[in-house]
């Protein structure tokens, strides 16, 4: 390797360590040079400009990730399901306590659009997914084909997502090692493995919920429109025109047919403007949930009527997933505002309880993170995995699926067969 290409894997690893600590919100040119005892001309001798050095980084981390995959998507085809698994959940823990970074900037950097646009990323995410989806249906071949056809997006979700949540968790920036300990990522491993194969719910016996009730109540008609827009309407119209990260507020500003000054005349600024959009959609959101949420009284009714309104929302609002992936890439931290937060806690106080009495798979401090998980699950599921979804009945069959899947795990394929999917009862 020449000096050239060594300074730039330095560069590259060290824009990792700076942004990294700030979840890749604050990726700045002139804080990189600093700490690399750079000015800012002599960064340009290595990378031309930021999007370059990006690409270098989304390199670099697909790199990464390939050299730690290849023993599962080289394995032999004989494996058993608990195998499989268990290799993926543990390559993907590894890959993250080698580079705790890499967590952050899979969300923020190719956890959306840009990452299906790396063809090398998404074939092996495809024999990856065709690999434990194989397994599956090796190991229940009389399972509910609707339940096998989502089972590899689950277990390559729920694997991620259970594998790096210690590493973007707020409160471990800057990183702390102790994640990165042995304990700590054999604690990790086994609760990712867990919630693949048993689900969420703790119990011997995983109670279904009433589907059908909770269907009928759950009905997002009309008011789960959210009130037109002139430039959430631009917004999305910009990023189908020239994609997510050439969508720029000038050009929004444009469609809008007004000047960026004059919109943001009522703001102090950007982040003020986008902050205050964001948040009247999300009390939108919570004014729809509640309405529906509030009608049940168990967990396991509750949970799925998260589901099946967050789901029919987002086929309400099909350009919310576009505006969605638009703010992720303008690197935004935007907090819940104390009321916004007061109703959301409400929401899923139940969940709470559930956390607090041991119920689920994950601590009494972890609410935010389950319904995170839930909420991003369903977003990527729709997003990627069932786009051509378009009517009711066909979305309530799939989300029976993914609350079985969710909830009770890959165990739950074995009973639920194609006869059994549509009553209520037990999973045993």
């Amino acid at each position: 390797m020449s000096k050239k290409e060594q300074q730039r894997l330095h560069i590259i690893r060290t824009a990792f360590k700076v942004w990294g600590a700030t979840r890749f919100t604050d990726m700045s040119l002139t804080t990189l040079a600093e700490e690399l005892a750079l000015t800012k001309p002599a960064l340009y001798r290595y990378f031309k400009n930021k999007d370059e050095l990006m690409l270098a980084m989304q390199d670099r981390f697909v790199a990464d990730y390939t050299r730690l995959s290849e023993q599962l998507v080289d394995a032999e085809g004989d494996q058993n399901l608990e195998e499989l698994v268990h290799g993926f959940v543990e390559v993907m823990n590894l890959f993250f306590a080698e580079q705790p970074e890499y967590a952050a900037f899979f969300v923020t950097q190719l956890i959306g659009p840009v990452g299906l646009t790396r063809e090398d990323l998404g074939a092996l995410f495809r024999v990856q997914h065709q690999r434990l989806e194989l397994a599956v249906r090796r190991r229940y071949p009389e399972a509910d084909p609707e339940l096998l056809a989502s089972t590899g997006h689950f277990v390559m979700f729920s694997g991620v997502f259970w594998s790096m949540v210690g590493y973007i968790d707020e409160d471990l920036l800057p990183l702390d090692r102790h994640s990165r300990e042995t304990a700590a990522i054999e604690t990790s491993i086994a609760r990712s493995y867990h919630v693949c194969m048993q689900g969420l719910l703790v119990q011997d016996a995983v109670k279904t919920p009433n589907f059908t009730r909770v269907e009928s109540l759950s009905h997002v008609g009309i008011d789960g429109r959210i009130e037109s827009d002139r430039i959430l309407t631009a917004i999305s119209d910009v990023v189908a025109e020239v994609g997510l990260f050439e969508a720029t507020i000038e050009r929004i500003a444009e469609k809008v047919g007004m000047s960026k000054s004059s919109l943001y005349f009522y703001f102090k600024n950007k982040d003020e403007m986008l902050a205050k959009m964001v948040q009247r959609m999300r009390m939108h959101f919570f004014d729809v949930l509640l309405a529906r949420m509030e009608q049940f009284q168990s967990v396991e009714d509750r949970l799925y009527a998260f589901l099946i309104v967050t789901s029919a929302y987002m086929l309400q609002n099909p350009e919310l997933l576009t505006i969605t992936h638009w703010f992720r890439a303008q690197n935004l931290e935007i907090e819940l505002d104390s009321v916004t937060r007061e109703r959301a806690f409400n929401a899923f106080a139940f969940l709470q309880n559930a956390l607090n009495e041991g119920q689920m798979r994950a601590g009494a401090h972890e609410l935010v993170t389950v319904v995170s998980y839930l909420n991003l699950y369903v977003m990527h599921d729709a997003a990627f995995f069932r786009p051509d979804i378009s009517s009711e009945p066909e979305l309530h069959r799939h989300m029976r699926s993914i609350y079985t899947l969710s909830m009770g795990g890959l165990e739950a394929a074995a009973v639920a067969s194609s006869d059994a999917a549509g009553h209520e009862g037990v999973i045993t």
